[in-house]
C-alpha cells in the first residue's frame, strides 16, 4: 500500500474488546518494557432464543448476563506483557423458580511473547490460567462458569492502509482446556481495525467456537458465531469504547445479543 504505520501510531491504546465473551484481552502487539494498560469494560447480554442442535432457533428461557472485566497488562521487557484480568458477574435465568447469579466471574492470569516482529507484522503465542469466581455448579445461572480452564492462543497482526486510513488486522487461532463436564473449546477471533481520524478507532470483529471431544453431564457440543461492531474516541491516554455484539449462528447455544462498554488508559 506504500505507507506504514507503526503499531504505536495506529493501536495507540487500542486492544482488542472481546465483546462476544465480555472479555478484554490485547491483540498481538506486545506493550514496551515499563509501559502498562489498564481496561475497564462493561457488558450486558441477554437472549431468549436458542440455536438447537441443526442451528435453528427455538424459544429458550430469558437469560440476563452483565460482566464486568478488569484487564491489567504491564511491559515485562518489550517481548513479553504480563496479563492479569480479574471480572465481576451478575447473572440470571428466568427458569422455575428463577436462578441468579452475582459474585466473582473468571480471573484470568497469564503472559503473551512477542516471538515475530517485522514493520508490519507481529506474531505472538499467549497462555493465560482461567480461576473460576464460581462456585456453585447446581445454580443453572453459575453453569460454565465454575471449574478451571487454560486458554493457549496463536495470534497474528499485520498493519496496512485502507485508502487514506491506517488499519490493521488482528487473527487469534486458541485452544481452550475446560475442565468438569464441557468439552475443550477452538476459538477463532479476527478484528479489522481502522482510524479514519486520528482520535478515532473503528472495529468489526468475528467471535467463533466450536466443541472438541465429548462433553459430559448437561453440557452439548457447541458451536457458536458472534458478530460486533464498535467504535473508540481517544483524549491523551484515555479512550472510551462503544459498541454492540449478536450471535449469528450456531449449534446448541444461546442467542445473545447487547451492548458493551469500555474505558482504556495507558501508563
Amino acid at each position: 500500500m506504500g505507507r506504514r504505520w507503526s503499531p504505536t501510531t495506529l493501536l495507540a491504546a487500542a486492544p482488542v474488546w472481546l465483546a462476544a465473551s465480555g472479555q478484554a484481552v490485547a491483540a498481538a502487539w506486545t506493550l514496551p518494557a515499563g509501559d502498562g494498560q489498564a481496561i475497564l469494560g462493561g457488558a450486558f447480554l441477554k437472549g431468549d432464543r436458542y440455536f438447537d442442535a441443526r442451528g435453528k432457533l427455538i424459544p429458550e428461557a430469558a437469560y440476563r448476563k452483565f460482566e464486568l472485566p478488569i484487564l491489567l497488562e504491564y511491559g515485562l521487557t518489550d517481548r513479553i506483557t504480563l496479563i492479569a484480568a480479574p471480572s465481576a458477574l451478575n447473572v440470571s435465568v428466568a427458569t422455575e423458580p428463577a436462578s441468579r447469579y452475582g459474585g466473582a466471574g473468571y480471573t484470568d492470569l497469564g503472559a503473551r511473547v512477542r516471538v515475530f516482529s517485522s514493520d508490519t507484522d507481529v506474531v505472538s503465542l499467549q497462555a493465560t490460567a482461567r480461576l473460576p469466581g464460581a462456585r456453585d455448579a447446581a445454580n443453572p445461572a453459575a453453569v460454565g462458569w465454575t471449574d478451571p480452564e487454560q486458554d493457549l492462543r496463536l495470534l497474528w497482526g499485520r498493519t496496512f492502509a485502507i485508502g487514506p486510513w491506517p488499519a490493521f488486522v488482528d487473527a487469534q487461532l486458541a485452544y481452550r482446556l475446560r475442565a468438569g463436564g464441557p468439552a475443550d473449546e477452538i476459538k477463532v477471533d479476527l478484528t479489522l481495525g481502522a482510524r479514519p481520524a486520528p482520535q478515532w478507532l473503528l472495529l468489526v470483529q468475528s467471535f467463533n467456537t466450536a466443541s472438541v471431544g465429548a462433553p459430559s453431564g448437561i453440557f452439548a457440543p457447541l458451536r457458536s458465531h458472534k458478530l460486533s461492531v464498535s467504535a473508540a474516541y481517544t483524549i491523551g491516554r484515555w479512550t472510551l469504547q462503544l459498541g454492540a455484539v449478536a450471535s449469528v449462528a450456531g449449534r446448541d447455544a444461546l442467542r445473545e445479543r447487547g451492548l458493551v462498554a469500555a474505558l482504556w488508559v495507558r501508563f
